[in-house]
C-alpha cells in the first residue's frame, strides 16, 4: 500500500514541488520567502471570508493565504456535501489554535500533532477557548494549493474520516509557509 502524500516526505513527492508551471495562486504562495501565518475567521466561501494574521508580510501575500484558506475550506465542504453533510463553518478558537500549531510546526519543520513541549491536542483548543464535545486534527506539509492538501487528506483513509465526520461543525484552518515548504493545521470541532 502506497502511504498518503500527505504522509510521504516532500522529497519524494516532486509532483508537490514547485515548478513554475503552477497557477498563480500557488506561484505566489511558494514566494512567500518569510514565515507567514494566515487564518480564516469567515464562512466556507472565500468572498466571504474575513482573515486574521499572525506574523507580517506583504499585503499580497495576505491576500494569498487567505484565498488558499478559504479554497480550502470551500473545497472540503463540498466533498462534505457529497458525504451529505453540513457544511464547516470556520471558528475563531479553532484558527487561532491552527495558527498557533502551524507556526510551531513550521519554526520547527516537524510535521506532529504534537511537538515537544506542546500541550495535547485537546489542551490547545480549550486554551484557544474552544469547548468541544468532539474535535480532531488534520496536518500536511507539502501541499501548495487547497486542492492538493484536500486531495491528500481525502486519499488517507484516517484524514478522510475527519473531512467527512458529519458531526463535526466548525473549522480552523491554517497555512503557514517556512522553510521551503507549506505547514497546514486543521482543526475541527462540535461543541
Amino acid at each position: 500500500m502506497v502511504p498518503p502524500a500527505s504522509l510521504v516526505p516532500t522529497a519524494q513527492r516532486p509532483h508537490l514541488r514547485w515548478r513554475s508551471t503552477r497557477t498563480a495562486i500557488a506561484g505566489l504562495a511558494a514566494a512567500l520567502a518569510t514565515v507567514l501565518a494566515v487564518s480564516v475567521l469567515g464562512a466556507a466561501a472565500p468572498a466571504q471570508a474575513a482573515t486574521g494574521v499572525a506574523g507580517s508580510g506583504p499585503t499580497g501575500e495576505r491576500v494569498v493565504a487567505r484565498t488558499l484558506v478559504g479554497d480550502t475550506i470551500a473545497v472540503i465542504n463540498k466533498a462534505r456535501a457529497r458525504a451529505r453533510c453540513v457544511p464547516l463553518k470556520s471558528h475563531p478558537a479553532l484558527v487561532r489554535s491552527a495558527t498557533a500549531h502551524s507556526k510551531r510546526m513550521a519554526t520547527r519543520r516537524q510535521l506532529s500533532h504534537q511537538l515537544p513541549g506542546e500541550p495535547s491536542f485537546d489542551r490547545r483548543i480549550a486554551a484557544a477557548g474552544y469547548r468541544a464535545k468532539r474535535a480532531s486534527e488534520a496536518l500536511a506539509s507539502g501541499p501548495r494549493t487547497a486542492q492538493q492538501v484536500v486531495t491528500a487528506w481525502l486519499n488517507s483513509r484516517v484524514h478522510r474520516a475527519i473531512l467527512l465526520d458529519c458531526s463535526l461543525r466548525d473549522v480552523g484552518i491554517s497555512v503557514f509557509a517556512g522553510g521551503n515548504t507549506t505547514w497546514w493545521t486543521l482543526n475541527a470541532g462540535r461543541r
